[in-house]
């Protein structure tokens, strides 16, 4: 009886149905091929610029890391901010970090004790001896 469902009476209508099938097996295996180059170039493009990004970032980090360095070099060499830090006074710590600010353009600077107290900062001019919170 359930082949009597599934039976074609026509010839033509055998023809259209298995016309319409090869074309969806065909249009399928087309779809899942496209898809998996689209894929793997897609990924392939990111995968490089990701190495690109990582170079570029890279190169970046390390020149500003040698500027950093150069600067700190300058500051260490500076006998008038060794004569300030010397003293302690705050004000004057103040004054002269913000003083080194302004000749290696910086956004900010600020004086550590080996204790991770800040002792000056230019962002905060009021805080002094208060704990260095490094967490971001």
């Amino acid at each position: 009886m359930l082949t009597n469902q599934f039976y074609f009476r026509r010839f033509q209508t055998r023809v259209i149905l298995f016309v319409i099938s090869l074309l969806l097996l065909a249009l399928g295996g087309a779809f899942y091929t496209i898809n998996q180059v689209s894929r793997d170039n897609a990924r392939s493009i990111i995968e490089q610029n990701l190495e690109s990004t990582a170079i570029a970032f890279r190169k970046t980090l390390s020149d500003r890391k040698k500027i950093l360095l150069e600067k700190a070099r300058l500051l260490s060499g500076d006998f008038a901010f060794k004569q300030a830090f010397a003293t302690r006074d705050h004000a004057t710590l103040v004054s002269a970090i913000d003083n080194h600010k302004s000749r290696v353009s910086a956004n900010l600077m600020m004086v550590l004790s080996m204790d991770e107290e800040v002792l000056a900062d230019t962002l905060h001019p009021d805080i002094s001896n208060a704990p260095f919170d490094n967490t971001g």
